[in-house]
């Protein structure tokens, strides 16, 4: 389920974010 939270992440967070994220 973590690709369904990436998803999300991405739109709730900049890539910036995404990008420190592992």
């Amino acid at each position: 389920v973590i690709l369904e939270n990436v998803e999300i992440f991405e739109t709730e967070v900049p890539k910036s974010a995404i990008a420190h994220v592992p």
